[in-house]
């Protein structure tokens, strides 16, 4: 239910850059504002959000998710 509708998720570099560039650029600004106002934990919304922006222009592919379909126990145990 839930994995069906992330799996309907648009992950083109376009919609990965909007991504990154809103969600990021909503961080930076919170920590900015609470830079301002000489809150203490500003790092905390800067920093993502400098990392979100700078993904999202430099490379938008790196924010998406593994493609690859998560492994069952049994198949751990196969490799080893």
């Amino acid at each position: 239910m839930l994995r069906d509708e992330i799996n309907q998720l648009k992950t083109e570099p376009r919609d990965l850059r909007k991504f990154g560039l809103s969600v990021g650029g909503v961080l930076v600004l919170l920590g900015l504002w609470f830079l301002y106002r000489h809150k203490a934990h500003y790092p905390y919304f800067l920093w993502p959000g400098v990392v979100l922006v700078a993904f999202g222009l430099a490379l938008p592919r790196s924010l998406k998710q593994n493609p690859s379909k998560p492994k069952s126990p049994a198949e751990y145990e196969r490799q080893f």
